[in-house]
């Protein structure tokens, strides 16, 4: 969808669902639930891939305080992954 939208707009609607993507992955490791925060990660993924495939001029697709908030998100995950080992 991101890419037919297009550039500018495919943008826009990314950062509308941008905090859906981390409460939802909160969620799930809040929970335990390593194949919920494992599909939201990967949804997460292919959104940034499928932006950084199809705009040409629009480069920054997250925020400053975006980057800084994947960091909790990152590190949470890992100690899930360790968790369950």
């Amino acid at each position: 969808m991101l890419i037919a939208i297009g550039e500018p707009h495919n943008i826009q609607l990314f950062q509308e669902a941008f905090p859906m993507f981390v409460t939802q992955i909160n969620t799930a490791l809040s929970k335990m639930d390593k194949k919920n925060a494992k599909l939201y990660i990967q949804m997460l993924a292919e959104s940034l891939r499928a932006l950084n495939e199809s705009n040409e001029t629009q480069r920054n697709f997250l925020n400053d305080e975006q980057i800084l908030s994947l960091g909790p998100v990152i590190k949470r995950t890992l100690d899930l992954v360790t968790a369950l080992r």
